[in-house]
This record gives C-alpha cells, sequence and structure tokens, in this order.
C-alpha cells in the first residue's frame, strides 16, 4: 500500500503537467491566432484605406479632364466664330454654283 501512496501523487503530478503544458501550448496557438488576426485586420484595414484614396484621386482625375475637355471645347466655340466673323477682304460667295 505504500506503494500506491508514492506513486498516485507522483502520476497526479506527472498528469496535471502535461495538462499544463498541453494547456500552456494551446494559449500559445490562441495567442499566436489573435495576433495574426489582428494583422489581417490591420493589412485589411490599410487596403480599404488605400482604394479610398485610390477612389478619390480617381475622381479628381475625372473632374480635370472633364475640366479641360469643357476648356478645349470653350477655345474651339471661340476661335471659330472668330474665324467666321472675320472678313479677309476677298471675294466671298454664298450659295451653290450651278
Amino acid at each position: 500500500m505504500s506503494g500506491e501512496a508514492v506513486l498516485i501523487p507522483l502520476v497526479w503530478e506527472s498528469i496535471t503537467g502535461i495538462a499544463g503544458a498541453v494547456d500552456q501550448a494551446i494559449d500559445a496557438r490562441k495567442d499566436a491566432a489573435r495576433r495574426q488576426a489582428e494583422m489581417e485586420r490591420e493589412q485589411i484595414r490599410a487596403w480599404q484605406d488605400f482604394q479610398l484614396q485610390q477612389g478619390t484621386q480617381q475622381q479628381h482625375l475625372r473632374r480635370s479632364h472633364e475640366a479641360l475637355r469643357q476648356a478645349h471645347q470653350q477655345l474651339l466655340s471661340v476661335g471659330l466664330s472668330a474665324a467666321a466673323s472675320r472678313n479677309l477682304g476677298g471675294p466671298t460667295s454664298e450659295g451653290f454654283v450651278g
């Protein structure tokens, strides 16, 4: 019986030691998974911020292109009307030659 009295606490101590090591391993994996998830969330946030900035820049670019197109159209319009109103001093004709 005295052998059992010595072995049972040793076995129990071994089991609790192994259980403690397993718990530590599980906790370490949980911590690693949390860190990984946080890193991925940060990467996603960074990507979303980048996408938002790209969208804003694209809007500015579209507005600039539209303003440029309108200015070009106005210049053409003014230039064509000025050319049409100029009298070059030469003969002019109207209608069709038949």
